[in-house]
């Protein structure tokens, strides 16, 4: 802001919006571009709807001026921050990943534990390319850090922006890829025509594809399927689909697709650099193992290198709900890659939390819902395809 005129350079903004994209990012305005809805908030909103993400703004903090007890102008936007992030997230477990960009040096107010989390910029240049590098690194530093808490950093210029995508390292720029290049969904809820999926050669979805196991919702995701130019498709049901009147024809309306249940596929490979085959395993939907009922997990056989269950393995992107059951398997068949959804609040990457999990990457691709409290169980997309390389051996 300059003599009351809203500068927004194309360049800086082009480089946050591939930055929101790269990152799943959700973004909550402050001070200026939030108060000054004269101004700099229509400017910027519009400027956000030039590049196709003005979607992505969630909210705002709260305007502190004269009730802080820090100095303004730099420790009431420290303020503001805190108190926003306060009330939208319960517990510290409940938060993800943020970061907020300004050119005042809100670093100096903050806990040194937080200090992450803030990106100084210059006035005069904003987000350059380098920073911008920066917020990418720092965040895959805190994902690494925070193991299964993983939402996708965020970011904007003199904004906080609140975390609601995958890790970094999942959403990778397209770019020729050697070895296998896995995409990863899950509950879409008679949505998934509102995705962007980015290039791969292996798409998979993890179940609930359909809106309580609408039928019409199954027919249209199997023609939209058709469309996508993927090498192999697989699919899992979900529990919106498991008890539907059709499910006995599952087979037969996901056609365009392979469709697995408690059964496994070899992939055939091209891709000169890849593997010959990938094997990879489907369940059935099973709630988590209670009494004396046992999913029959014990029938997933040795060697598989991909498993996709809906439901998540206990302690790994399941949000404190996953099948105890189900991890013990995993351990016994040590695949490279375990894909699952369900818990959308619990979308996001990691690795075993165990020494004998440690070479498993699991991975809740789901897509509805969002990090907030008041998007856990919302049925409307808020995450983004989750992208997976596995490499040439």
């Amino acid at each position: 802001m300059r003599d009351n005129l809203c500068v927004l350079s194309q360049a800086r903004l082009d480089t946050f919006s591939e930055l929101v994209r790269t990152l799943g990012a959700r973004i909550v305005l402050s001070t200026s571009w939030r108060s000054d809805e004269k101004i700099a908030r229509p400017a910027l909103l519009a400027a956000f709807e030039m590049v196709g993400i003005a979607g992505k703004v969630i909210g705002q903090t709260p305007d502190l001026y004269g009730k802080s007890d820090f100095i303004f102008p730099v420790g009431t936007r420290y303020d503001e921050i805190a108190t926003w992030l306060a009330n939208e997230y319960d517990t510290e477990a409940e938060r993800p990943i943020w970061f907020a960009i300004d050119d005042m040096p809100l670093v100096e107010q903050a806990p040194p534990a937080l200090a992450e989390h803030f990106i100084l910029t210059d006035a005069s240049e904003g987000l350059t390319d380098k920073l911008a590098a920066e917020c990418v690194e720092r965040a895959r530093r805190l994902a690494g850090r925070e193991g299964a808490k993983l939402g996708a950093p965020t970011f904007s210029p003199s904004v906080l922006l609140a975390s609601a995508g995958t890790p970094p390292q999942s959403m990778p720029p397209a770019k020729a890829w050697a070895g296998t290049r896995l995409v990863v969904i899950s509950d879409t809820h008679g949505q998934h025509q509102g995705l962007t999926l980015p290039e791969g050669d292996v798409l998979i979805h993890a179940g609930d594809f359909t809106r309580f196991g609408l039928k019409q919702d199954a027919i249209d995701f199997n023609e939209w399927l058709g469309t996508l130019p993927y090498s192999h498709k697989l699919v899992v049901l979900g529990n919106h689909e498991a008890l539907a009147p059709w499910v006995s024809e599952s087979r037969a309306l996901l056609s365009n697709a392979t469709f697995l249940c408690d059964s496994g596929v070899s992939l055939p490979l091209s891709a000169p650099s890849a593997v010959p085959s990938l094997h990879v395993w489907g369940t059935a939907f099973y709630w988590p193992k209670e009494g004396f009922f046992q999913p029959p997990f014990a029938a997933i056989p040795a060697g598989v290198d991909v498993l996709i269950s809906h439901g998540p393995a206990a302690s790994h992107v399941d949000g404190g709900s996953g099948c105890k059951y189900l991890l013990e398997h995993i351990e016994r068949i040590q695949p490279q890659i375990v894909c699952c959804g369900h818990i959308h609040q619990a979308h996001g990457v990691c690795k075993g939390q165990t020494p004998s999990l440690e070479r498993v990457t699991f991975v809740n691709a789901a897509n509805a819902g969002g990090a907030s409290k008041n998007e856990k169980h919302s049925r409307k997309l808020g995450w983004p395809p989750i992208v997976i390389d596995l490499p040439a051996r």
